[in-house]
């Protein structure tokens, strides 16, 4: 975006976007940005509101486009349009949104204080009829009116999009605890926080009385949709100070993509809040994400329903790979792996019920479990002499576990319960992970490994780790990932990969961990890399809990 003329003037500011190349003919009476794209366009008028002026030679389908992208993003811009010779098709152009259409320069001016009057004349109209009174929220007819619109966006831009709904649970006991002025107080106080979370680009909601709707757009990743409602929830952690008493929010959120709806608003809408259903079930401010059936789909449907009761039903078990060192003779420690043996589909995979897990919002009641079973096993085989007293055991913590607030206040009091100390403990964490983190993970990291707690990133080599991170964070060993490991010893490429991850490490001051090393030829080049440990397939399957202390009495 370029500044070309500031003049003191009552017209607003005009955000000016020419069209196919058409030479611009720019007022001089007025402070005017050129702006390159549709997206500067919008960013521009973000940060200082002003008139749109779209500027093209003559009508085409692309200014056509271009208009309604902008109508669409910008409903509360006033927004002209100027062409350089008249077109028989410019009532279209009104038709889509532009308040004024002219194609004399000397009519510009004019024009642009007219749409701003009339698009603020029109905002004013809509706020009474489309804003909840209490919040200042779009209410559930112009909610539906910005789904409509933002759907018809995704179909062209294919761009991830999602549905949030967030539902307070208990919500009319607020009336019979305190008063209805308690009430309006919760919904104003939350309002503020999801605004604090959400995008100028996406629409927030309030569409029943206890029910917030949130329009995701233009979102980066399918992932990035766990990310938005796991910030929505989090809002719901701190108490509503009214009159003195702490009132404490709950609540449960149902979320789906667009394209798993077919771009239809009805049924996007019917998705989020069949799975809003089962996250009241989990409760815990627990959010749900719908997944679409298809023949697959119906498969992991399945999978949805059976694991709830998993747990309960004991078909959920722990497994323990050994680690080695790099010559095969000691054991250094074990992963602790979860396995699901279900009555009607066998074994089923980690790599299927972990991600039902997360999308369920089971993960953290799940993963807790198997940090605490793991803890408690490796604590039988200490006691009774079955493992090294300098061995650990590491534990794979989950996105949605490692960034939960009181993450070391649950490990550290599953510690104390079991007694089992820190230095015996290694938590896996991924590169993803430690990009996303923050300063609060950081903390969290550093009170772990104050009590001894090891840290390792887990498939070390296939994300985007930033060596500032590895650097200043409190971390203890880099695994570095199968994929890297299994030509190690056949592949010169892969051994400079591989000798290259080792050398970055050990200057860091880190241990590495080789995974899936499943041939001898691969251990030896690895031990002439200097790599520290190793496990996989040469040395032992994940064995079960009952198998592992025969296995370290041939190791001593």
């Amino acid at each position: 975006m370029a500044f070309i003329k500031p003049v003191k003037f009552e017209t607003p500011i005009v955000f000016w976007h020419s069209i196919d190349d058409a030479e611009p003919a720019l007022p001089s009476a007025v402070r005017v940005y050129l702006c390159e794209d549709g997206k500067s366009l919008a960013e521009s008028w973000m940060e200082s509101e002003g008139v749109i002026v779209l500027h093209a030679s003559t009508y085409s389908e692309r200014l056509a486009q271009i208009l309604d992208y902008t109508t669409q993003a910008l409903p509360e811009a006033p927004l002209v349009v100027i062409l350089n010779f008249p077109d028989m098709r410019m009532e279209r152009l009104l038709e889509l949104g532009a308040q004024e259409v002219v194609t004399n320069p000397a009519e510009l001016i004019p024009a642009i204080r007219t749409a701003a009057t009339r698009k603020t004349r029109e905002c004013s109209l809509r706020s009474n009829r489309y804003l909840d009174p209490l919040t200042g929220l779009p209410n559930r007819y112009l909610f539906q009116d910005r789904l409509e619109h933002s759907l018809e966006a995704h179909k062209r831009s294919k761009q991830p999009m999602g549905l949030v709904i967030l539902d307070l649970d208990h919500f009319h006991r607020l009336s019979e605890s305190f008063s209805h002025s308690a009430g309006d107080a919760v919904l104003a106080e939350l309002t503020q926080r999801l605004r604090s979370v959400t995008r100028k680009s996406d629409t927030l909601a309030r569409i029943g009385g206890n029910t917030f709707a949130l329009i995701a757009e233009n979102l980066r990743q399918t992932r990035n949709l766990i990310q938005v409602c796991e910030k929505v929830s989090a809002q719901l952690d701190a108490p509503v100070i009214f009159q003195g008493e702490k009132i404490q929010l709950s609540g449960s959120i149902g979320a789906a993509f667009a394209g798993e709806a077919d771009h239809d608003a009805g049924n996007l809408i019917l998705h989020a809040e069949q799975v809003l259903s089962g996250a009241k079930q989990i409760g815990q401010n627990s959010y749900v994400i719908y997944n679409a059936r298809s023949a697959e789909d119906r498969i992991r449907g399945g999978l949805e329903k059976a694991i709830y009761h998993a747990l309960d039903n004991r078909q959920i078990s722990m497994e323990y790979q050994p680690q080695m060192s790099i010559d095969g003779q000691r054991i250094y420690g074990v992963e602790a792996l979860m396995r699901w043996n279900h009555p009607v589909f066998g074994e089923v995979p980690p790599e299927q019920f972990i991600p039902v897990l997360e999308t369920t919002g089971l993960i953290e009641k799940f993963g807790m479990w198997a940090l605490e079973s793991a803890c408690q096993q490796f604590r039988q085989w200490l006691d009774g002499g079955l493992m090294p007293d300098d061995a650990r055991v590491s534990v794979n913590l989950t996105s949605r576990q490692f960034f939960q607030p009181d993450l070391a206040d649950q490990i550290l009091g599953i510690l104390d319960e079991i007694g089992l100390a820190g230095k015996h403990l290694t938590l896996e964490i991924t590169e993803a992970m430690i990009m996303e983190g923050s300063d609060r993970t950081a903390d969290t990291l550093a009170r772990l490994r104050f009590e001894n707690i090891a840290i390792a990133i887990d498939d070390f080599g296939t994300g985007y780790s930033s060596f500032a991170n590895l650097r200043t964070l409190p971390i203890d060993y880099l695994k570095i990932d199968r994929d890297f490991i299994k030509s190690v010893g056949t592949s010169s490429d892969d051994d400079a990969i591989a000798g290259s991850m080792i050398h970055l490490a050990h200057s860091l001051k880190l241990k590495v961990i080789a995974e899936g090393v499943e041939h001898e030829t691969t251990q030896s080049r690895l031990a002439g890399l200097g790599c520290d440990e190793c496990q996989g397939y040469l040395f032992s399957r994940p064995l079960a809990a009952d198998r592992v202390p025969d296995f370290v009495a041939r190791c001593a």
